[in-house]
């Protein structure tokens, strides 16, 4: 049995890789993740007291194992220009 089946991931191990600046970009990560194999999802929430669209982000998580990888992937996109340089890693 792998260690993944005797330990199945739950939300508790996921942690945010990425603020992403619109929804469009957002779902972009998400299934550039996915087809590399990593389950990313997708969240909004606003960084004012005060909800605006300037104010919002929209936060990428990931499983903490899958991090690394994910992170280097998002920054090649960026590199390439596949995704605006508008958004920010979080550690």
């Amino acid at each position: 049995m792998s260690e993944d089946q005797e330990h199945p991931l739950t939300d508790q191990d996921l942690v945010e890789l990425y603020a992403a600046s619109s929804q469009i970009e957002a779902d972009r990560i998400v299934l550039m993740l996915g087809e590399e194999g990593i389950e990313a999802h997708a969240r909004e929430a606003s960084v004012a007291g005060f909800p605006s669209d300037a104010n919002r982000r929209h936060l990428i998580t990931v499983f903490g194992k899958d991090r690394g990888r994910a992170v280097e992937l998002v920054q090649a996109a960026v590199d390439a220009d596949v995704l605006t340089d508008k958004g920010t890693f979080l550690s």
